[in-house]
C-alpha cells in the first residue's frame, strides 16, 4: 500500500502474515494496483459535482468504515461513563451527518460534528487513488476522568493506512483548515467560554493499525507546503 510519496521515493506499507512492514522504496520501481476488492468510485460519485445527501445514506458506508477505522477501544466522553466503546462508534458519532466534498478530483473530505454537541467534531480524508484513509476527531474527555475534571480539548488522529510520521501533505492542509474557527465551552450561556481555535491542543494522539493509541508531537501535523504571503497592501514592489 502506498502511504505517501516524496519526489522519487515512496513510503509503502505491506501487510504480511506476521504483521505490517513499512519503508521507503524508489518511486519508479513501485506499481500501484489499488485494493483488489474495494472500489471507491461510490464515494467520488457521492461528492461530485455537488453532494445531495449525507454520506451515511450510502449502502457502502458502513463496510467502508469497518475496513479503514482501526480496531481501538477508548472512552472519549461520547458514551456512558465507565464504558470503553470502539473508535468506530465515535467516528460514526461525528461523521454520520457529513456531506462529501471532492478535492482535485482525487480526495474526498468529510467534515461534521456530533449532533447536539458540535464542539466534538470529526474529519475524514480519503485518497481515492491510494485508498489511504485518515481521520481526525476532537474530543474533550480521555479515559475515565472524574465528573469534576475540567474540559480539555484533545485531538485524536486515526488511520489503519498511514503512519503519524508520514502523513500526506494533502491531508495536513485539510486538517489545518478544518481546525480554524470558534468553539464554545460551557453548559450555560452565561458561563460559556468562546475562543478561536487553531491554537495547540492539550494533547495529540494517534490511533494506528496495531490497535494502540499513542501520544505524538504536534509538529508532525504541520503542512509541508509554504503559506502564501499576503498581498502587499501598498502595491509597492518588493526588493
Amino acid at each position: 500500500m502506498l502511504v505517501a510519496d516524496c519526489g522519487t521515493s515512496a513510503y509503502v506499507a505491506y501487510a504480511g502474515k506476521t504483521g505490517v512492514s513499512t519503508g521507503w522504496v524508489r518511486r519508479d520501481e513501485l506499481k500501484v494496483t489499488g485494493h483488489d476488492t474495494e472500489s471507491l468510485e461510490w464515494i467520488k460519485r457521492a461528492a461530485h459535482p455537488t453532494p445531495t445527501f449525507q454520506i451515511s445514506f450510502s449502502p457502502q458506508y458502513d463496510r467502508f468504515l469497518q475496513n479503514h477505522v482501526p480496531v481501538v477501544h477508548a472512552y472519549l466522553g461520547m458514551s456512558k461513563r465507565g464504558s470503553s466503546p470502539s473508535l468506530l462508534s465515535a467516528v460514526n458519532e461525528v461523521i454520520a451527518v457529513a456531506f462529501p466534498k471532492l478535492v482535485d478530483n482525487r480526495y474526498v473530505v468529510l467534515e461534521s460534528c456530533r449532533p447536539h454537541s458540535c464542539d466534538e467534531k470529526g474529519l475524514l480524508w480519503v485518497d481515492t487513488q491510494t485508498h489511504t484513509v485518515i481521520g481526525a476527531l476532537v474530543h474533550f474527555v480521555y479515559g475515565q476522568s472524574s465528573p469534576d475534571t475540567p474540559l480539555q480539548r484533545f485531538l485524536l488522529i486515526w488511520s489503519a493506512d498511514a503512519d503519524p510520521e508520514h502523513l500526506p501533505g494533502a491531508f495536513l492542509n485539510e486538517l489545518e483548515q478544518w481546525n480554524e474557527g470558534e468553539i464554545t465551552l460551557g453548559a450555560r450561556i452565561d458561563d460559556a467560554l468562546t475562543f478561536r481555535v487553531g491554537a495547540p491542543f492539550v494533547s495529540v494522539r494517534f490511533a494506528g493499525r496495531d490497535g494502540s493509541i499513542t501520544a505524538i508531537s504536534p509538529t508532525l501535523l504541520r503542512p509541508s507546503a509554504p503559506r502564501i504571503a499576503p498581498a502587499n497592501p501598498s502595491g509597492a514592489a518588493k526588493h
